[in-house]
């Protein structure tokens, strides 16, 4: 998908299409999609940063099943115990210390 190359899954080319500027393929009811780096997520600013993010989405009822980090595999039932929401919520703890506190 970040190579902007089709895929192949057992000798069946799979092309990548790209929808609201994101890159994306479609397996028969599964959704393979990349992370938006326009959003706010922390997820996204990490795809800013140039880790590769993917979302796989079942499509008949548009369940995120899967969430794929610089090739790791992570089931979104295994979320909280990811590496990288331990990273994330460590950098959150970070940038509300650093950040001005609104006074009254």
């Amino acid at each position: 998908m970040f190579t902007g190359q089709p895929a192949i899954y057992k000798d069946v080319t799979i092309p990548l299409k790209v929808k609201h500027g994101l890159r994306q393929y479609k397996l028969r009811t599964f959704l393979f999609i990349e992370q938006n780096k326009h959003k706010s997520t922390p997820w996204a600013k990490l795809a800013k940063k140039g880790h590769m993010i993917m979302w796989v989405i079942s499509l008949p009822d548009n369940k995120f099943l899967y969430q794929v980090v610089d090739g790791r595999i992570n089931t979104l039932k295994d979320y909280k115990t990811s590496p990288w929401r331990k990273k994330i919520v460590v950098l959150k703890k970070i940038q509300s210390l650093l950040s001005p506190k609104k006074t009254k």
